[in-house]
């Protein structure tokens, strides 16, 4: 483990204001941020997958939290981690953090969240969005 602690990008249902969020409750929120890739965030009607492909430069918004082993065993749980969402690390301003990725295939079959934010809940995560995006 890394004396930075692990850390976690989410960009769904684990955000602030959402269903899942409670397992991140003894998480320390370390900040919104986007990040850029070749990344698309698809539309799954109750929840984003996140997929690996997409143009150089696609934005994500989500947010980063510093965790420990027992909460990233719990949100690889919820996330079907490795059958369904696959965990693998993207670049965020916290250095490197844990994200769930969907097979690319899934690009094929939803809608595309065209400015890469999954419905804000919070006035904050709108606020942060409508700034930076």
């Amino acid at each position: 483990m890394e004396t930075e602690g692990i850390k976690v990008f989410v960009y769904g249902t684990l955000k602030s204001g959402h269903g899942n969020n409670y397992a991140l409750k003894d998480a320390e929120f370390l900040g919104r941020c986007f990040i850029e890739g070749e990344y698309t965030l698809v539309d799954l009607s109750w929840y984003p997958g996140l997929v690996k492909v997409g143009a150089e430069g696609s934005k994500v918004f989500g947010e980063v939290y510093r965790i420990d082993e027992s909460t990233l065993n719990s949100l690889d749980a919820i996330e079907g981690h490795p059958d369904f969402y696959c965990r693998e690390k993207v670049n965020t301003p916290w250095k490197k953090a844990w994200t769930y990725f969907l097979p690319d295939e899934y690009i094929e079959e939803h809608d595309v969240v065209e400015d890469g934010c999954w419905e804000p809940a919070t006035p904050d995560e709108e606020a942060y969005h409508a700034r930076y995006k």
